[in-house]
């Protein structure tokens, strides 16, 4: 966005020199003294500076990933039934999705319930001959003992058709699928992925120096480049161990996203609060020259350009906070100034107060990273 409006060249004043009159005798005439050239003076444009309210901010670049994802696999080997699962489709935790073949272990359970029926029928006997004095009890813990063993065997079984059905492990969206309808499966091999986006996490490093600027539960904007939504998100979690290879600290964003309108994997802008400033001068950031001693800009002063020398405070979007060296009410030359030097004359063209109203409707318009600044001329 332009602030500013680009003139025509500026216009130089015209170098008059007066002309001989005409000769009023024959015979001579005499040239008259030309008159001394007009000063030149280069026409800029100039804003008059005004105060206004900072805010700096922390500008960071994360991607989006689900705030749950898991692996659909088998507990046991075997052949797979069933894997009522499709790319794309939702799925409510709890839901069957997968079966194994275990018509294997069904003739094994009804062997054991016919040997442990048999031992419950010897288990009775050994009680009535210990009762007679026919067999001790060390007879009888033996039968008892093989039919717990039966028995322990048939739960066993029950188990494995248990596992044998599984079902969704979270509710959410089918990504992928890794196995089709008979062939093997291998007990925590993945069989298809489940993403829940029902909320978004935007995952974003914070550089150690901002630490004490961020804290859990507040408000955040963040913008989704792909699509140049923006939303605002709350902060969820801050690491409490920084990269070691860029010393950055792991921060969780959490976006509500009940229509799935943000899909895992983008690339998202991240702009965490930082400070505020009341009553600050604001200036176009290409209104300010890099000079020899530092930054510098070109002001109005009785017709001529005068130098400024600034210190600056932080910058966002296209603007610049100045600490020193501008005060409220000063004449800025903001187009025409790159060609200026101190003390050359110049005209102006009033482009009216700045920059108030142009610095706060730029941070209206979003995220400043990716918007528009002021463009100089």
């Amino acid at each position: 966005m332009q602030l500013f409006r680009y003139l025509a060249p500026p216009a130089l004043l015209l170098i008059v020199t007066a002309c001989s009159p005409p000769d009023s005798e024959a015979g001579g005439s005499e040239a008259a003294e030309p008159e001394t050239p007009a000063e030149v003076a280069t026409l800029v444009e100039t804003v008059t500076v005004q105060e206004t309210s900072f805010s700096e901010t922390i500008v960071l670049t994360g991607e989006t990933s689900p705030v749950r994802a898991a692996n659909l696999s088998s507990q046991i080997p075997g052949r797979i039934v069933a894997l009522d699962v499709v790319e794309g489709q939702a799925v409510s935790e709890g839901d069957r999705v997968l079966r194994i073949d275990t018509s294997t272990v069904g003739s094994q359970r009804a062997q054991l319930e016919t040997q442990r029926d048999a031992l419950g029928r010897d288990i009775l006997r050994a009680e009535q001959l210990l009762n007679r004095g026919l067999a001790t009890q060390t007879d009888l813990q033996s039968v008892q003992t093989q039919q717990e063993i039966v028995i322990e065997q048939i739960a066993a079984i029950d188990t494995s058709v248990y596992q044998g059905r599984s079902r969704a492990p979270i509710s959410g969206i089918v990504v992928s699928t890794m196995a089709e309808e008979g062939e093997f499966a291998n007990p925590g091999v993945p069989l298809a992925r489940i993403i829940d986006i029902s909320t978004i996490v935007v995952n974003v490093g914070l550089p150690e120096r901002e630490i004490s600027f961020v804290r859990e539960g507040m408000s955040v904007p963040v913008q989704v480049l792909a699509t140049g939504q923006n939303f605002t998100g709350t902060l969820h979690r801050i690491g409490l161990e920084a990269n070691p290879a860029n010393r950055t600290f792991p921060l969780e964003i959490h976006i509500a996203n009940p229509d799935n309108e943000v899909r895992a994997g983008m690339r998202t802008v991240v702009e965490l609060p930082k400070r505020s400033f009341e009553n600050v001068v604001v200036v176009p950031s290409d209104a300010i020259l890099q000079g020899i001693d530092g930054p510098e800009v070109l002001v109005a002063e009785g017709g001529v350009a005068a130098l400024r020398r600034l210190e600056l405070g932080p910058g966002r979007g296209g603007f610049q906070v100045v600490r020193s060296g501008l005060n409220a009410g000063d004449v800025l030359v903001v187009r025409g100034h790159r060609l200026l030097v101190p003390r050359e004359n110049i005209r102006t063209v009033d482009l009216g107060p700045c920059c108030h109203e142009q610095f706060q409707n730029a941070m209206r318009g979003g995220t400043e990273r990716v918007g528009s600044a002021a463009e100089g001329g």
